[in-house]
């Protein structure tokens, strides 16, 4: 089965279900990092577009392993580069 299938009773077949504290813990690395990025220009549509997110991810029925992955993702996101990625920032023939 592809990684990130289902049972039919919607449990990951890649590995347990995270638990709500691992969910808990990148819900708020993820608004944390989508803060500091400025991700939220309206103070008044933050609610709503942080309650989307997390309908999101919970719907996606993660397994722990996903959601340590996605954790390493959003903070490998938010940290600055001091020097661009190997084969990045040489410009481009157009």
């Amino acid at each position: 089965a592809p990684a990130g299938a289902q049972t039919r009773r919607g449990q990951p077949l890649d590995g347990r279900a995270a638990p709500k504290a691992a969910l808990a813990g990148l819900f708020a690395q993820l608004e944390d990092a989508l803060d500091a990025a400025g991700f939220f220009r309206s103070a008044a549509m933050r609610p709503r577009i942080v309650r989307n997110l997390r309908v999101l991810l919970q719907r996606a029925r993660l397994s722990e392993q996903e959601a340590r992955t996605l954790r390493g993702v959003v903070g490998a996101l938010a940290r600055p580069r001091l020097t661009p990625p190997p084969g990045r920032g040489k410009e481009r023939a157009p």
